[in-house]
């Protein structure tokens, strides 16, 4: 949720939907972003990984 609000572009869009199905809840994030590199899937729930941006996508 951190990186989707941080980093979305000029009029982005972070959604958070929420269902239940009796005892399970369901959450899910979505937002208009430039996403995860495919290369970087593999390593996403990795701890202290992290992967570089494109330069035009820095923050201002």
């Amino acid at each position: 949720m951190g990186n989707a609000a941080k980093y979305p572009p000029t009029q982005g869009r972070v959604t958070l939907s929420v269902t239940t199905q009796g005892h399970v809840v369901q959450l899910t994030l979505s937002d208009n972003g430039i996403g995860i590199p495919a290369k970087a899937l593999l390593f996403i729930f990795k701890l202290f990984r992290t992967t570089r941006r494109p330069a035009s996508t820095a923050p201002a």
